[in-house]
């Protein structure tokens, strides 16, 4: 017989390949008796089975990780062209302006005060801490006079109802998360909104894509920029990477983080120590805090209900220990569900509720089959679940600020929060609450009977704290509305004393007075006392 040449043969095993698909399919499904089709992979002359991402050498990994990002970029590329409506390229379609509560039109023009654009990438597309803030800003500047222009991404339906005028910017679902949207910047169409708004300064809320865009127009424009602080990214990189890889990204994140930062006139953390924690990372722009409130008036004592406690199955002598959140990882639930899964096996009397939804509530139901769980809640009913609750447990270390606690607190709950920048500055321990270390898993557990034990205990730090937050106005939205506002007047003036000069040119006119102090004090007090 007549040997096949080398091309000959590929040939014939290819075609062979291609007709025998059906028997390869049902190998891999395992449909047929014959054992299923492994990946293989040749070395030294032997056939062993293909190795894990984590099982194979450093330099491999790498470049499995560079692969991805590449990857990763090539698709935010070809999406980022693409549109609903069609291809970006064959037509263009504006979007139009979206009305929310106490927004019009008519309304807009009745206004006489400054005229100010918010760029987020969290709005009314998503519920959470940064959503709720804006909205909640938004409608105090509103009843101020301000008039107010939203650039955010949208969703259909929205997630909550927003305030004020919002203009949906082009973007799309992120492909691990599809809760929250990607923003691809400012087309032409936002441009020419952005140009007959003519703004006084800009607000932008979220350093992405959207943000940086955002930054650049007002720089060529020679308008001012202030810069909340919402959310501390560098903390959620844990629960996607370790060792090298970890050092590696969260480097790269804070070099972007401090070049966003840097361009702006003044950065809005809500506490000092966040504030260091921005400055320490090389970011020189003016800090100046603006802290969060919360309206006392939808947060009381008063919603504590027997009835849904009898709803929630509590029984004589149990104690409810709450969690309202995100359900997801980052927000550190691994903690709760094995605090409460330890206290429960040890019979101690608990009731675990939790309030919140997310991609992380199928497993964590699957792990605490005694929780109640109640899904997403608003309105009256969020805080009905506060004030008839006993303790609330938010382990989270991912908070710039923490409002969930807030509300708590306000609510007559007794708070136990972790030992993280958000917990420090809202709860002195054995006093408005118990503040824990989180990375040790007796901590938690060893607070949390206590207080369920302690009756008197958990009343005293529950009183303390209620008391704490209706004598101090510092926490009404209306006060915390008061700072920000300063803080707006300040920045129009650098922005007048900017376009006076004529040069742009904003380091000139940043002051470098000491961080003020945190809520409720009023005396100045220097960051460099908080190394001690």
């Amino acid at each position: 017989m007549a040997t096949k040449s080398p091309r000959q043969h590929h040939r014939s095993q290819s075609w062979h390949n291609f007709t025998d698909i059906p028997n390869n399919f049902n190998r891999l499904v395992g449909t047929s008796s014959k054992p299923p089709i492994l990946p293989v992979r040749e070395e030294d002359g032997q056939r062993r089975p293909s190795r894990s991402l984590m099982e194979r050498p450093k330099s491999r990994r790498w470049r499995t990780f560079v692969d991805l990002l590449i990857v990763g970029a090539f698709m935010i590329i070809v999406l980022s062209f693409w549109q609903k409506d069609g291809v970006a390229w064959r037509r263009r379609v504006c979007p139009k302006i979206q009305h929310g509560i106490n927004s019009s039109f008519e309304l807009y023009h009745e206004r006489k005060g400054p005229k100010i654009v918010i760029s987020s990438g969290a709005y009314s597309n998503v519920v959470d801490g940064v959503s709720r803030t804006l909205n909640r800003l938004v409608s105090d500047l509103q009843s101020r006079g301000y008039r107010v222009l939203v650039l955010a991404p949208v969703v259909d339906p929205p997630a909550m109802p927003h305030h004020g005028m919002l203009l949906p910017v082009p973007s799309f679902s992120l492909p691990f998360r599809a809760e929250y949207s990607f923003a691809r910047g400012i087309d032409s169409c936002t441009r020419e909104v952005l140009q007959g708004h003519d703004p006084d300064f800009v607000h932008i809320a979220t350093p992405d894509y959207l943000g940086m865009q955002v930054q650049k127009w007002a720089q060529e424009h020679t308008l001012p920029i202030g810069c909340s602080y919402h959310t501390r990214f560098n903390s959620y990189l844990p629960y996607y990477f370790e060792g090298a890889v970890l050092h590696t990204v969260n480097s790269a994140l804070w070099q972007w983080l401090q070049y966003f930062y840097d361009g702006c006139d003044h950065v809005y953390p809500p506490t000092r120590r966040i504030g260091k924690e921005i400055t320490d990372h090389g970011v020189t722009s003016e800090m100046r805090i603006w802290p969060r409130g919360i309206d006392l008036s939808s947060f009381n004592p008063n919603y504590r209900s027997e009835e849904q406690r009898k709803e929630w199955g509590v029984k004589p002598g149990e104690v409810v220990v709450l969690l309202a959140s995100r359900m997801v990882w980052e927000k550190n639930v691994r903690v709760y569900i094995d605090t409460m899964n330890y206290l429960l096996e040890k019979k101690v009397p608990v009731r675990p509720v939790v309030v919140g939804a997310g991609p992380a509530l199928a497993s964590i139901r699957t792990e605490m089959p005694e929780a109640y769980f109640m899904g997403h809640l608003g309105g009256s009913n969020l805080s009905t679940a506060f004030a008839s609750s006993d303790i609330f447990f938010f382990p989270s270390l991912t908070e710039t600020w923490g409002n969930v606690a807030l509300e708590a607190m306000a609510s007559g709950t007794t708070v136990v929060l972790a030992k993280g920048p958000g917990g420090t500055e809202l709860v002195r321990h054995n006093d408005t609450g118990y503040l824990v270390d989180v990375t040790d898993p007796e901590d938690p557990v060893r607070a949390i009977k206590e207080l369920v034990e302690n009756r008197q205990l958990r009343h005293r730090l529950a009183i303390t704290a209620l008391q704490v937050i209706r004598s101090e106005q510092a926490y009404s939205w209306s006060h915390v509305t008061d700072i920000l506002e300063q803080h707006y007047v300040d920045l129009m003036e650098q922005g007048k004393m900017m376009r006076a000069e004529g040069s742009g040119e904003r380091s000139a006119h940043r002051q470098t007075r000491p961080m003020p102090p945190e809520m409720p004090q009023t005396m100045p007090l220097d960051l460099s006392e908080l190394d001690s």
